[in-house]
């Protein structure tokens, strides 16, 4: 027994008005009877070719102005149409959890869109995404590093500097800038308690690829500072 598949009409019925087609042709693939062409049901027909397991991987016909030929993926609730002879495409799909990305191709950053609208593009020169607003201001999409850095405890002579403590940051570049703070409230700890003579004073600095932290005693005697961690974060 053959059945004739699902149409949806692009424009409702009227009142009181029977859906027609305007010509039935047998699906080569399917062996089902699509619609193909305009009735009286409205501007063109929504022709689902089939519904199957996975991803299409047959034939399709391009979409004319009466008719649009999908396939709905019966496993992932996916539906895919045909853009174009034997070339399918999956229409969007959110269900707020899993996985996501988007891929998109560069250019000059969009315009100013209307009231209510953001615009979003792919910077060419910043290679990042850029949004602009209704107002014309222009946001762009960061890109974070941060961790943390265990200093050392070991003696630190009068204007001499501790070893450098250097934490892995793989992207980070030499034109970044390192923003640093400690953990904790630092003036408990030995080198760090405020005094008349003095204090050690750490550096921080980015390498390739990396993240870098200096203590450096500027005071007339050896330090040995206490242990203190650092918690740092890179932004481009």
């Amino acid at each position: 027994m053959k059945y004739l598949l699902l149409l949806a009409a692009f424009a409702p019925l009227a009142l009181g008005q029977t859906p027609t087609c305007g010509n039935l042709v047998r699906n080569p693939r399917t062996g089902l009877m699509d619609c193909v062409g305009s009735g009286t049901g409205g501007g063109g027909s929504y022709v689902v070719d089939a519904i199957a397991a996975g991803a299409p991987s047959a034939n399709c016909t391009a979409p004319t102005t009466s008719t649009v030929h999908t396939y709905i993926d019966s496993t992932n609730g996916d539906e895919w149409w045909c853009y174009a002879t034997n070339s399918w495409k999956k229409m969007l799909s959110v269900t707020g959890s899993g996985p996501w990305g988007v891929t998109g191709g560069v250019g000059s950053p969009p315009s100013t869109p209307a009231s209510g609208f953001v615009s979003c593009g792919f910077d060419s020169t910043l290679l990042t995404e850029v949004c602009v607003n209704e107002n014309g201001a222009t946001y762009e999409m960061v890109r974070v590093w941060s961790g943390t850095a265990a200093l050392g405890t070991a003696a630190i002579s009068s204007a001499a500097c501790a070893t450098v403590v250097t934490v892995s940051a793989t992207g980070v570049a030499s034109t970044d800038v390192v923003a640093a703070s400690f953990n904790g409230d630092p003036t408990a700890v030995t080198g760090y308690v405020p005094s008349t003579a003095g204090m050690l004073t750490i550096f921080a600095y980015p390498t390739a690829n990396n993240v870098n932290f200096k203590v450096c005693n500027n005071t007339t005697s050896s330090i040995t500072p206490g242990a203190i961690t650092l918690n740092w974060r890179v932004s481009r």
